[in-house]
């Protein structure tokens, strides 16, 4: 009895604390308090979670206390503190509560503890969250885990990799990439670099540099590279804000007070040669050869993945039709043959390159338009997500931007480090941190106008770190320092995010703003009631033409008055003309039913006892009907697609992840078309060598010749040992019919030629393999010899293997037949567009050149 009594003073006290703290918050809010007057109150409420986790340890709401804490300093990438918290979480309540083991698994993979991440695995045997929002964020650790045991020793370097490489740029210095790093490393670094292995490496590239160690409360000299307490190498940027930047491979730059600077770093350091101020003393050879950090932070972008022709259409590189192939994967490559000029947003439609890819099976509806009547689906690369797409409803008013619901289903979607649902994920009451709610097509589904900007200014301490969800289903990650108006521009679309202000200067809001000139805005603010994060939610579009459509809101309560839900219930074109959404569902009061225009056409919506979405009738009256299932057909793994059934037939999603065992296969989609045919895409991850009878390098008659500028493309000779790397797959259904086997992980070099297989760039961090293509081969003719390559160069390169500092190519070249060269040159403006295109290629006894300005 005094247990229980004991713990209900603990819950009491729990209740307390939370109810106290939305008090303030509010009325926090209602005085129009500043962010940094937020931090205060935050603070406030950390310690008294604190204070309570330390008196009724051992209570469950103590274990929800460790959980919400061990969250907060996760996002701040305090881990003296939130390590111990979410231990103590996991501790006390094991699987329970969905978020525990994630956040700990999470926490375990960025610190570089394998072992204990491999015994959390070991714990949790089957088990996998309850919410569909933490199942894909399980799987992401999963993946993680296999990845770093398939590549334990590049794993364990890439944290120091890429401190040093962000210590070389903030000292001025190009070209010093974390690959670079890597490069070299020794066996002695296989559990990562030293602190004395960094400043040989730093010395090695021209750098000066010194092992130093910092006395506590002593000036901080930056740039530096730091070492963590927990075992990490990040990188001391500068001061500002009253605190300082320091970049994190996993989450970039971010900002750190003092008190947690202090906290967090060991004192250890690798600083700008030279004399050393006070409170800083030299560390020799010895010493800091027994300083090691070690992390991981390499994850498939999945949240950049996008539609490309939702944003704009001229962003899209020439190797992808935007995303609106017609129910295929993405097409073949908008290659221009010699001597037919052509922009690279005027690319083939999908499927119509013959003489790039025998046979190809894509259908030509990329060529009608995105609106295209039924739903269709595609396989991005290298991500291999599955997405959907669908035009169930619209119609085109008398003037200004047409009013049409774009459906979007995409596999995966989260952020590697903003753990928060989306607005129209599914609804959690008793949830630990409530959410702001809005209209939703159930789990993985969004609309074009289901767009947002998340602001985590509690989290980061500064107001210019800015998450947009974009009208294309990606994420953009933007910075608006405090003292712009205005952040870069997006490195994919080449938008930029604007601060929205009224007649007396101040901000209501944030604009959207893409080249082609269509502008998304957002004024409508709701806060999370813990004030966690505010979101700006869409009020306007602008299209191309000046016209706007505008977007109306219901505001409402769920969870017993805990969460916001806001509700989408009026699109007003710019004609003034008003088109409803209805939401008829009492289990899911989020989830929109019905859409009606003016005029009396309507779309309808139906969803399962789970609130996922399994038939959309639309306006002339056509159903399609979906399916869904665990990832790989069975187990318990998170929710995909498996099926989607159309007046056109059945088409069955076999979808598999790299979250079991390590493999070369570490993404795969087999799609089986309603012909019995089937399609395969994966993501291959291998090493030089891995490959049975697959070369590493290139044939010499492969490398084009007599390129403007060689350095743009990322293999300037035969020998460069990494072809076999960060490959994309994609099998159509004749080449499937001669595989020789249907075991993915078996398929011999033969098999491999078989496919269209393209190579993709690094990212720059935090990211992994980026969606850059650095070259791309046709199936083979006969399994033995290759097809011909086509080959993209970018400008503005620290290394070869990288992107550049454009996303869209300024090179294509190709060596033809004859073994000449064929090659297009593209001269951009600022926005990406082409402003001079020069093309070469080579016709019996005589060069060909031709030229188009712009």
């Amino acid at each position: 009895a005094a247990v229980i009594r004991w713990q209900q003073e603990a819950e009491a006290r729990f209740q307390q604390i939370q109810q106290e703290h939305m008090a303030r918050w509010a009325a926090f809010r209602e005085a129009g308090g500043s962010d940094r007057e937020g931090l205060g109150l935050h603070a406030l409420w950390r310690s008294e979670l604190e204070e309570l986790a330390r008196d009724y340890d051992g209570s469950p709401a103590a274990a929800r206390a460790h959980l919400m804490l061990g969250g907060m300093y996760q996002r701040q990438a305090r881990w003296s503190r939130a390590l111990p918290h979410l231990l103590a979480a996991w501790e006390q309540t094991g699987t329970e509560m969905d978020a525990t083991p994630v956040r700990l698994g999470f926490a375990l993979l960025e610190l570089g503890r394998i072992d204990d991440l491999g015994a959390l695995m070991e714990l949790t045997g089957d088990w996998w969250p309850r919410s569909e929002h933490w199942k894909q964020r399980w799987a992401m650790v999963r993946e993680g885990w296999a990845a770093w045991r398939g590549q334990s020793a590049l794993a364990s370097q890439l944290c120091g990799a890429k401190a040093l490489a962000a210590w070389a740029r903030a000292m001025g210095v190009e070209g010093l990439s974390d690959r670079a790093v890597v490069a070299e490393a020794r066996p002695e670094d296989a559990q990562g670099f030293s602190l004395a292995r960094l400043a040989a490496i730093a010395g090695r590239h021209g750098l000066r540099a010194q092992a130093a160690r910092h006395e506590p409360g002593a000036p901080w000299i930056w740039p530096a590279v730091l070492h963590w307490r927990e075992d990490l190498w990040r990188t001391l940027l500068g001061a500002g804000d009253g605190g300082y930047w320091v970049w994190d491979p996993t989450r970039g730059r971010m900002w750190m007070s003092e008190e947690a600077l202090e906290e967090e770093a060991s004192g250890y350091a690798l600083v700008p040669a030279g004399v050393l101020p006070a409170g800083w003393q030299a560390v020799g050879p010895a010493e800091a050869a027994q300083v090691f950090g070690r992390s991981w932070a390499a994850f498939l972008a999945d949240a950049v993945d996008r539609i490309c022709a939702l944003e704009d259409p001229a962003s899209c590189p020439p190797w992808n039709d935007g995303g609106l192939d017609g129910g295929s994967c993405a097409g073949s490559p908008g290659l221009n043959l010699p001597g037919r000029m052509a922009l690279p947003s005027q690319a083939s439609p999908a499927g119509s390159g013959a003489d790039l890819e025998p046979a190809p099976e894509i259908e030509l509806l990329s060529s009608l338009g995105p609106y295209t009547g039924m739903p269709r689906w595609r396989v991005s690369e290298p991500y291999i997500n599955l997405w959907v797409l669908d035009e169930p409803w619209g119609y085109r008013p008398a003037w200004g931007p047409e009013v049409r619901l774009t459906l979007m289903y995409k596999q995966r979607n989260q952020v590697t480090t903003w753990d928060n649902p989306d607005p129209w994920e599914e609804i959690e009451c008793g949830t630990l941190s409530p959410n702001v709610i809005s209209s939703s097509f159930g789990p993985c589904w969004r609309s074009r106008w289901f767009t947002c900007v998340r602001q985590d200014v509690v989290y980061w301490g500064s107001d210019d770190h800015v998450l947009v969800r974009t009208p294309g289903g990606s994420t953009m990650h933007l910075l608006v320092p405090a003292n712009d108006e205005a952040s870069e521009p997006d490195f994919h679309s080449g938008a930029v995010l604007r601060r929205l202000r009224d007649d007396l200067n101040e901000q209501i809001g944030w604009e959207l703003a893409y080249p082609d000139g269509q502008a998304y805005q957002y004024t409508l603010r709701v806060e999370a009631q813990s004030g966690s994060e505010a979101v700006y939610f869409l009020t306007r579009y602008t299209g191309r033409d000046g016209q706007s459509l505008s977007f109306q809101y219901q505001n409402d309560t769920v969870c017993s008055g805990q969460q916001p839900l806001v509700r989408l219930v009026q699109i007003i074109d710019a004609a003034g003309e008003p088109s409803t959404l209805y939401y008829e569902n009492a289990a899911f009061p989020n989830r929109i039913t019905r859409i009606s225009d003016p005029y009396g056409h309507e779309a309808v919506f139906q969803y399962d006892a789970d609130g996922w979405l399994t038939n959309v009738l639309d306006v002339a009256g056509l159903s399609s009907g979906f399916e869904y299932g665990p990832i790989g057909g069975s187990g318990n793994g998170a929710t995909v697609l498996r099926a989607m059934t159309t007046p056109y037939g059945r088409t069955e999603f076999d979808l598999r992840d790299g979250s079991t065992e390590p493999s070369w296969v570490t993404r795969s989609a087999v799609i089986t078309l309603p012909d019995t045919s089937k399609q395969i895409v994966v993501w291959a991850r291998k090493e030089a060598g891995e490959y049975t009878g697959f070369p590493d390098s290139y044939d010499p008659s492969q490398i084009p010749q007599g390129l403007p500028d060689p350095s743009w493309l990322e293999v300037q000779s035969a020998d460069a040992p990494n072809r076999s790397k960060q490959l994309s797959l994609r099998w159509n259904s004749a080449a499937v019919q001669q595989l020789s086997t249907t075991n993915l992980t078996d398929l011999a070099a033969s098999d491999l030629r078989l496919a269209r297989i393209r190579h993709w760039l690094l990212a720059k961090e935090p990211n992994d393999a980026s969606d850059i293509l650095s070259w791309e081969m046709p199936p083979s003719l006969d399994g033995q010899t290759d097809g011909p390559m086509t080959w993209y160069g970018y400008p503005g390169k620290n290394l070869w293997t990288e992107v550049g500092t454009n996303s869209l190519p300024s090179l294509i070249a190709r060596v033809m037949p004859d073994g000449t060269t064929w090659w297009q040159w593209f001269q951009r403006n600022d926005q990406g567009r082409p402003t001079q295109i020069v093309e070469r290629w080579i016709e019996p006894w005589r060069d060909q050149n031709q030229q188009e300005r712009f």
